[in-house]
């Protein structure tokens, strides 16, 4: 269940106090630089450990006039690919992001143009360039890099990349301890509301919520109608108004399960367990039990997060039996509904909560 999507994001994001650069932090990138060529040209494996890697947060202190260099052994790597290539490529990759070079906009181009059968790195790829582009644009001030991220946002070549983008643009003048640009309601208000796909949405409207500014409620005189199931064999339909608490998803999926609401869950956004698109739920007693900045299923509205038809998300429920539901929007309806909400419908025989109790 767990997924690293915006860990290595929110890691190259923080606010550290900038040390100048030591010489002997370069002469050592140098050196695996000549390794990795050196490996390259014997065709040896490149897991050796003495080329690049990425392990929790740290990378490789590159020096500015290196960066063409790693840029085309990068390159090269991905041609020759084998045994080891991908933890070098992303130690590479965190080495050329954490730069934050504007000079390296053409590299973070080409990166999110790849395309590929079996491409393994492509969401580590994505979330490096989008960290490239934020500390590019923020930390060096670079107009182009942001008008990049901007447009990543929008017109990102997945929904992934384009929920980091959105992310991105809050997260990183938060982090780096710069003051936020005046236009930047306005910015995540367009990504809120024009986004086509859920994560964007989401992040948007999570910036805006993280800035005290209000955030838009989607069909606030409508309401909407999630699918909801457990495995095969059963699934819920749950009808509720846009314009109410998230938190009576998770009743309403365990009315529809028939289940007794007496345990911890949860929202991931992305469906994977990922820090960066979750939202928190409540305790059993109706308590948040996240006692972070960021809303939780009681300070949501339905409406609020950026939910489109088709968007699918995970439920996940009781973090010790670990349920995971998938969850999908099956409708959106903007006017008021001929029949109370919340509004359940049962397809099939649910699942037993607890199969293996005798009662």
């Amino acid at each position: 269940m767990r997924d690293s999507l915006g860990e290595h994001l929110d890691s190259l994001l923080t606010n550290r106090r900038w040390i100048p650069p030591e010489a002997e932090l370069f002469a050592r990138s140098r050196e695996r630089m000549r390794a990795l060529k050196r490996s390259l040209r014997a065709g040896r494996n490149l897991s050796d450990g003495r080329t690049f890697y990425y392990f929790g947060g740290e990378v490789e202190r590159i020096a500015p006039a290196d960066l063409p260099e790693m840029e085309r052994l990068y390159r090269t790597v991905r041609r020759r690919g084998g045994p080891g290539s991908r933890l070098v490529k992303e130690g590479m990759l965190g080495a050329i992001a954490s730069n934050g070079s504007p000079d390296s906009l053409p590299f973070w181009r080409e990166a999110l143009a790849l395309e590929g059968k079996r491409d393994m790195l492509k969401k580590t790829r994505h979330e490096f360039a989008v960290a490239g582009l934020a500390l590019a644009a923020f930390r060096a001030g670079d107009a182009e890099s942001l008008v990049e991220l901007q447009a990543l946002a929008l017109e990102g070549p997945t929904p992934e990349a384009q929920g980091l983008a959105a992310r991105a643009l809050w997260l990183a003048p938060r982090n780096l301890a710069l003051e936020a640009s005046p236009q930047l309601p306005a910015l995540l208000t367009r990504i809120a509301t024009a986004g086509r796909s859920l994560l964007p949405r989401y992040q948007a409207r999570l910036g805006l919520h993280l800035l005290e500014r209000p955030v838009p409620l989607d069909s606030p005189a409508g309401s909407l109608t999630f699918k909801a199931q457990l495995g095969r064999g059963f699934h819920c339909l749950v009808e509720l108004p846009a314009a109410a608490p998230l938190y009576t998803l998770h009743r309403a999926i365990q009315d529809g399960f028939d289940w007794d609401d007496d345990h911890l869950y949860c929202f991931y956004l992305n469906g994977k367990g990922s820090r960066a698109f979750e939202i928190p739920g409540l305790d059993p007693l109706g308590n948040p039990f996240d006692d972070t900045e960021y809303p939780d299923a009681s300070e949501w509205r339905l409406g609020e997060v950026g939910f489109v038809k088709g968007s699918r998300f995970t439920y996940y429920f009781d973090f010790g039996d670990s349920h995971v539901f998938a969850v999908r929007v099956a409708a959106v309806h903007d006017a008021p509904r001929p029949y109370p909400l919340p509004h359940i419908t049962r397809s099939g025989e649910p699942p037993a909560q607890y199969p293996d109790y005798d009662w």
